[in-house]
């Protein structure tokens, strides 16, 4: 669990990018791969397309730098999952009006009303030195995909997964079916944990995934809503058995990445 300011503010990217870059260097956990199975009725073609091109592309990153993990964003709708992902993987902070997650939405629909409904990757390189590479915000997503993979010597996969209820299929098939390494549960400080993000929680929890939990959106949220959701986070992580690891500064992210790994952190 790690609290932090809404995806507008520039404090997001910092405590993040040093998370994911200290797990790239923890095991993955193999029970996830494990747990791959066929799921029925995921209509999408695009979908499916983009499947198999992050498998494709994953698979040659991992090849030429040995060094690739994947994340699965889960969460309620209008946690910040998309203005997230943006954020990070454009290195770009939002403007309070939706840029980020115009930076990462594949579709017209999803520009209209705000809301991932495919299964969307992004990708954040990082530099020998574990400096996050910076990227052409401007390029089409192929050339800026194959910028990265040039250029990383390690490199964070985001799997950006539908937050709606009648996407959940689609959610299902993004944590099964795209092998993820780690799940990002991301709950809005304003919203609290919803049924959704309970159910997320739950199916990660079921394939033995690893997962963080960011607070998103605690600009808008007073301090008594902000404990509140704190607190909500804390009982549904100990319900899927999972002990809670508050992250108060940078120091503690290594000491993290590596209880991940036990599963029941």
């Amino acid at each position: 669990e790690a609290r932090l300011a809404s995806p507008d503010a520039t404090t997001v990217a910092p405590v993040a990018t040093s998370t994911m870059a200290a797990a790239a260097e923890a095991p993955g956990h193999a029970a996830a791969k494990a747990a791959v199975k066929a799921v029925g009725g995921v209509d999408d073609k695009a979908t499916v397309r983009a499947a198999a091109a992050a498998a494709v592309a994953g698979s040659a990153l991992t090849d030429e730098h040995g060094s690739d993990i994947r994340i699965a964003m889960i969460g309620n709708v209008d946690s910040g999952k998309s203005t997230l992902v943006g954020c990070l993987s454009r290195s770009v902070v939002d403007d309070g009006r939706g840029r980020a997650r115009s930076m990462v939405f594949r579709h017209a629909h999803e520009q209209e009303n705000g809301r991932t409904s495919s299964v969307g990757m992004e990708v954040m390189g990082f530099s020998s030195e574990d400096k996050v590479l910076s990227v052409d915000v401007k390029a089409p997503r192929q050339k800026l995909w194959r910028d990265v993979r040039a250029r990383s010597h390690k490199a964070i996969t985001f799997l950006d997964l539908c937050g709606h209820e009648k996407y959940l299929k689609t959610t299902v098939f993004g944590l099964t079916g795209m092998l993820p390494d780690y799940g990002m549960v991301v709950v809005g400080a304003n919203m609290g944990v919803s049924k959704m993000t309970k159910e997320h929680m739950g199916i990660a929890a079921a394939l033995r995934l690893p997962i963080v939990v960011v607070i998103t959106k605690i600009d808008l949220a007073p301090e008594r809503v902000f404990e509140k959701t704190v607190k909500s986070v804390t009982k549904t992580l100990k319900a899927i058995r999972r002990m809670p690891h508050p992250l108060r500064s940078l120091d503690q992210v290594p000491a993290a990445a590596k209880g991940m790994a036990s599963g029941k952190v």
